[in-house]
């Protein structure tokens, strides 16, 4: 899991379009969650059960066919990662911080108890979370004494800046 942080004018959001453009043009762009989830819709796109429309076109085919079949080796970008953390922290989203630890070892198999709930059994799970934020946005978040005691901050690169700007 990595986070860009920089403060406002750093080229963050010009690095997460360039993240998002070698997605799209690896052919990875389906790979990319949404940017809203619970807990119960992320453990659904990992088992790869979204629903089809029948009237796809041949693009919107393909894309999907390509999620079913990497359906839990997902993305999660986020160009404000704040947003993440604020979901983590809604008492309705109570399930996302456990699956997000619990993702970060890249589990063969995830079934009985946890992702079996509607049926089905994720594998190979491979979750990667970049987003870019500020100082100022993240601060509530890192000065959250649980998110460094249940190991979750640890599981997260931050790439800042090294330069003094003039």
């Amino acid at each position: 899991y990595a986070l860009n942080v920089g403060s406002s004018g750093d080229s963050k959001s010009e690095s997460f379009d360039v993240a998002g453009q070698m997605l799209r043009h690896a052919g990875l762009h389906p790979l990319k969650l949404p940017n809203y989830f619970s807990p119960q819709g992320l453990l659904q796109e990992l088992r790869g059960q979204s629903t089809i429309s029948l009237d796809l076109d041949d693009e919107e085919r393909a894309i999907h066919k390509t999620r079913r079949l990497f359906s839990a080796q997902r993305v999660v970008l986020e160009d404000e990662a704040s947003q993440l953390f604020e979901l983590i922290g809604e008492k309705h989203m109570a399930g996302l911080r456990p699956l997000i630890l619990r993702f970060y070892n890249c589990p063969p198999d995830e079934g009985e108890g946890v992702v079996s709930r509607e049926g089905g059994t994720a594998h190979n799970i491979y979750l990667s979370i970049c987003g870019v934020s500020t100082p100022t946005e993240l601060a509530p978040f890192l000065r959250t004494s649980a998110y460094w005691g249940n190991g979750l901050w640890a599981r997260f690169v931050f790439v800042t800046p090294t330069w003094d700007k003039p």
